[in-house]
């Protein structure tokens, strides 16, 4: 049995084309992406509105300290992690190209800058929930202060 050479008419097994089971699986995915994206964004414009307005409107002076945006370290920890929930987010709403194409290019700059923002973002939300944990770690344990 003779092996078939390679032609331009065969498809590799990265271009082809997704079945129904996976474009709904991928469907999933974009609306959960989507859903986060959503939330995400609408806590960190809540804050960063009540950051304005409280930046505008200054404490009467009766013993109210002035808000901050960010006050301490865990305030940076938890807005690392919602930035890179929304980077992760994005990466994942990318998916909406294959399921209009129905097929995945593998070989594309899409995917490839795709794979880049989706890897950037777990690897964020990664380290932020290890720096949370560790400092969570040394107030509870370690009693820091």
């Amino acid at each position: 049995m003779e092996a078939v050479p390679p032609t331009a008419n065969t498809l590799s097994a990265q271009d082809a084309p997704l079945d129904s089971a996976h474009l709904i699986a991928l469907s999933f995915i974009v609306e959960t992406a989507l859903l986060s994206l959503i939330t995400v964004a609408t806590l960190l414009i809540y804050v960063l509105f009540n950051a304005i307005r409280n930046h505008i409107r200054r404490p009467s002076g009766h013993g109210r300290p002035p808000w901050r945006f960010i006050r301490t370290a865990t305030d940076y920890y938890f807005f690392n992690l919602f930035f890179m929930d929304l980077i992760q987010s994005l990466g994942s709403i990318l998916d909406v190209r294959w399921i209009h194409n129905g097929r995945v290019d593998a070989d594309s700059t899409y995917c490839s800058a795709q794979g880049f923002i989706k890897q950037f973002g777990n690897v964020g939300i990664a380290l932020s929930t290890l720096v949370i944990t560790i400092h969570t770690f040394a107030v509870l344990f370690l009693r820091w202060r």
